[in-house]
């Protein structure tokens, strides 16, 4: 009786082990897949603990993970854009916050008195 006792222990521990396993896996297979990925570039981060990087996965128009190609491949799926930067620069989220594009346009309506030279 006491042999059948651990050797029912010893299935419940092998059940418990491979369901961990199972729903491990069935999170990771969860995983949403990104609307666009780059890849094959030179990321700066702007992080002092990883400053570059290979590839972003961006979802939403938020970024979603930083990383090595292997890593952000995890994020393809059938629906996403993946863009080979080709060893080029990418800073995420880098704009011009401080702008005055009316100027861009203004020339054009005054008289310009370049022209004129002394003599």
């Amino acid at each position: 009786m006491v042999i059948k006792k651990n050797v029912g222990c010893i299935d419940l521990h092998r059940i418990t082990g491979f369901l961990s396993i199972t729903s491990e896996a069935a999170v990771e297979s969860t995983q949403a897949n990104a609307d666009q990925v780059f890849v094959n570039g030179g990321v700066y981060t702007m992080n002092q603990t990883m400053p570059w990087a290979e590839a972003v996965a961006v979802q939403d128009g938020i970024v979603v993970a930083v990383g090595g190609n292997s890593e952000i491949s995890e994020y393809i799926g059938d629906a996403t854009t993946v863009t080979d930067l080709e060893g080029k620069m990418l800073l995420p989220a880098f704009h011009d916050a401080h702008a005055h594009p009316i100027w861009s346009g203004i020339d054009h309506f005054e008289v310009s008195c370049f022209w004129f030279s002394k003599h």
